[in-house]
């Protein structure tokens, strides 16, 4: 893969826009990539594939945002 970035990015945009209401979990190396997912995990936990050290971010997915609305008041 030439660009992991775009190619993580269009993951978290196919399981935010296909699989609300699920829970998805990812394995990648330990490093920026899981940013470029573009999704706020859940849980994150530090695991090794052999040697390799890793993350284990597991997304709970939802459309639009969690962002509480506040009411302004006047």
């Amino acid at each position: 893969i030439e660009d992991i970035y775009a190619f993580n990015k269009s993951i978290g945009n196919k399981l935010k826009n296909s699989y609300s209401g699920f829970k998805a979990g990812i394995i990648l190396m330990k490093n920026d990539e899981a940013k470029s997912i573009g999704l706020k995990s859940s849980k994150k936990i530090t695991i090794f594939n052999g040697p390799i050290e890793c993350l284990y971010l597991e997304y709970e997915l939802y459309h639009g945002s969690h962002k509480k609305s506040v009411e302004k008041t006047i």
